[in-house]
């Protein structure tokens, strides 16, 4: 049932998630005035960026086994959670370097994700408590 409105949200995830290859997540400005786009391009954060993305589309094909989507939703929304995390690490270790900094779209895009994760979490669970109700009236 790809046509549910949780496959819809897990694919705009999924897109967002894309997005983050393409997008800078911050700005930083020496004292020089020379500026640095800040990219998803060192290792961890590949890796982390990866690892999302890939739960996500796996989470799509799962749709026959609601129970593991919603923990691959679970785990996929902390991944993304860390994936942050290591983001302001990286900026703010940059920033004591930096004379100014800006974040960019880049920064946003990983909440965007989880939240739109997080919204398809509570339609499989509806779908899951709706299947189990009906299976009681049998």
């Amino acid at each position: 049932m790809l046509q549910r409105i949780q496959s819809v949200f897990l694919t705009l995830a999924l897109v967002l998630q894309g997005l983050i290859f393409v997008f800078p997540f911050a700005k930083v400005a020496d004292a020089q005035g020379n500026e640095t786009l800040l990219t998803c391009a060192d290792f961890p954060l590949i890796l982390f960026q990866l690892l999302t993305f890939t739960f996500t589309l796996v989470t799509i094909f799962f749709y026959k086994n609601r129970k593991r989507q919603i923990l691959f939703c679970n785990i996929n929304i902390w991944l993304l959670i860390a994936y942050v995390l290591v983001l302001y690490w990286q900026a703010y270790g940059l920033s004591q370097a930096a004379a100014a900094m800006q974040f960019k779209l880049g920064m946003i895009i990983p909440w965007l994700a989880a939240i739109l994760i997080y919204l398809a979490k509570r339609g499989i669970a509806k779908d899951e408590a709706l299947v189990k109700s009906l299976d009681r009236l049998r």
